[in-house]
C-alpha cells in the first residue's frame, strides 16, 4: 500500500480528502466553509481538479464575486440546458439498437446486445441509490470510471438476482456494446473521440475447441441425406457459420467464377470464398433436381420448399448414423473448428484463415494455431542433426 493517497492533505483553505472504492478507484473530496460558517463538500475524479476547484473557490471569496457552486444534479440539467445536442445513453442506445442492430445483425447477436443494452441502461439511466436518485448519464460522461463503477454494479448485482456471479465474459459484452454505440455516436457528430478506445478487457478462460478427424468428417458426410449433405460440404469446405450457409441463394453461388457471395450478419460484411469442387457438384446435384429456380430462392429447403432455418433433426439423425453420437460436444459449429483445424494442418496461412473465416481481428484466429500442437510436434521430430547423434551401442 506505499501507493495509497494520504488520508488529508493540508492547503490553506478548504481540505481535500480521498477515498478509495472496493474496485480501486479513487475519488477526491474537496470540503471548504462558506461565509455563515455552512460547510460544503463536491467529489471530483483526480486531487489536481479538487485542488483548482478549492483556488477558484478562495479566490470568488477574496474578491467578493462568490456565488454557491451547483450540485452534481444540478450541474447535469445545466448541461442538458447548455448542449441538447448531447442525448442521454438509455434513449440513444436504444434508438442505435433498433435501427442498427436489429435489421442487420443475426436474432442471437441481437440477444446479446438486448441484454447490455438493459443492463447499461439500468445503471446509466435515473437510478436510485441509498444516497438519493442519481441521473442519467450522458454520453460525453461516459469514460473509463464509469466503466469500472459499472463493473463492480454489475457484479453485486448478480445475473438475474440469483447467486451465480456475473462472468467476465458477460462484462466483456457489455463493454464492446458500450463502445460501438459511443463509435456511432462519434460517426453521427455528437462525440468528438471515444473515451474507451483504450479500456483493456477483463480475462476470460478459453474455451476448449474440439474438432473432427478427416475420417470422422468423411463418414458424416457419406450418412447424410441430401439436401442435408450440401449443408455439411458448405459447412465443413467453407468454414461458414450455420446461419451463412443457411443465408444463401442461388444468386449467391456464381458457377463460372467458381466463387460463393456470403454475407455475414454477424459484423455485417460480406466475403467472397472459393467454390470446392466437391460443394460445387452437390449443388449442381441440387439444382438438377428442382424443377424451377430462381436467382432469390434459398439454396438449402426445408420438404415444403420453405428457408431451412432448424437443422437439429437431421443433424441428431447423421450424427448418430455415422457413429459419432456419443460425441456430446459434437455440434454444427464444430464444423467450422473443422475447417479451422484441418486448414493450418495443411500448412494454411493464420491470415489466410482469418480471411477465410471473417475475423475481424487476427487474435480471434490465433486461437486456433493452438490445435495444430500435432503437426508443429511432427515437424520437431522431423528435424535432424546426423553429425550430433551417438553411435550406436
Amino acid at each position: 500500500m506505499a501507493n495509497r493517497p494520504k488520508a488529508r492533505a493540508k492547503r490553506r483553505f478548504g481540505t481535500v480528502i480521498p477515498r478509495e472504492f472496493e474496485n480501486g478507484r479513487i475519488a477526491w473530496r474537496a470540503k471548504w466553509r462558506e461565509p455563515g460558517r455552512r460547510r460544503l463538500e463536491r467529489w471530483f475524479p483526480s486531487k489536481e481538479e479538487a485542488e483548482e476547484f478549492l483556488a477558484e473557490i478562495e479566490k470568488q471569496l477574496i474578491l467578493g464575486t462568490y456565488s454557491t457552486p451547483p450540485t452534481t444534479r444540478q450541474a447535469d440539467t445545466l448541461l442538458a440546458i447548455e448542449a441538447p445536442g448531447v442525448p442521454e445513453f438509455a434513449a440513444y442506445a436504444r434508438q442505435f439498437l433498433d435501427e442498427r442492430v436489429v435489421p442487420h445483425r443475426e436474432p442471437a447477436t441481437v440477444a446479446v446486445y438486448e441484454a447490455s443494452c438493459k443492463a447499461l441502461s439500468e445503471f446509466l439511466g435515473h437510478r436510485r441509490t441509498a444516497r438519493g436518485v442519481l441521473p442519467a448519464k450522458r454520453l460525453a460522461e461516459i469514460d473509463e470510471t464509469v466503466l469500472l463503477d459499472y463493473r463492480t454494479w454489475r457484479r453485486d448485482r448478480r445475473r438475474g438476482g440469483g447467486e451465480r456471479p456475473v462472468s467476465n465474459a458477460t462484462l466483456n459484452r457489455d463493454q464492446q456494446f458500450l463502445v460501438l454505440v459511443l463509435n456511432h455516436a462519434i460517426r453521427e457528430g455528437v462525440l468528438s473521440e471515444n473515451p474507451l478506445r483504450h479500456a483493456r478487457k477483463l480475462k476470460e478462460p478459453r474455451k476448449s475447441r474440439r474438432w473432427l478427424s478427416k475420417d470422422e468428417t468423411a463418414r458424416l458426410i457419406a450418412k447424410a441425406e441430401r439436401p442435408f449433405r450440401a449443408f455439411l460440404l458448405l459447412s465443413v469446405l467453407t468454414g461458414c457459420r450455420k446461419s451463412e450457409v443457411l443465408a444463401l441463394r442461388w444468386r449467391d453461388i456464381d458457377f463460372e467464377t467458381k466463387k460463393i457471395l456470403v454475407v455475414r450478419k454477424k459484423d455485417a460484411s460480406a466475403d467472397a470464398l472459393d467454390l470446392h469442387p466437391d460443394v460445387e457438384n452437390e449443388l449442381l446435384r441440387l439444382r438438377r433436381g428442382r424443377r424451377k429456380i430462381r436467382p432469390e430462392d434459398p439454396v438449402l429447403r426445408n420438404r415444403y420448399g420453405r428457408p431451412w432455418r432448424d437443422v437439429r433433426r437431421a443433424w441428431a439423425q447423421t450424427k448418430k448414423a455415422a457413429g459419432l453420437d456419443h460425441h456430446a460436444w459434437l455440434t454444427p459449429h464444430s464444423l467450422r473448428h473443422t475447417f479451422a483445424t484441418h486448414f493450418l494442418e495443411g500448412g494454411g496461412a493464420i491470415t489466410d484463415l482469418q480471411a477465410q473465416l471473417g475475423h475481424s481481428e487476427i487474435t480471434t484466429t490465433q486461437r486456433y494455431a493452438a490445435l495444430v500442437d500435432t503437426r508443429r510436434r511432427a515437424t520437431v521430430l522431423r528435424m535432424s542433426y546426423t553429425a550430433l547423434r551417438d553411435p550406436p551401442p
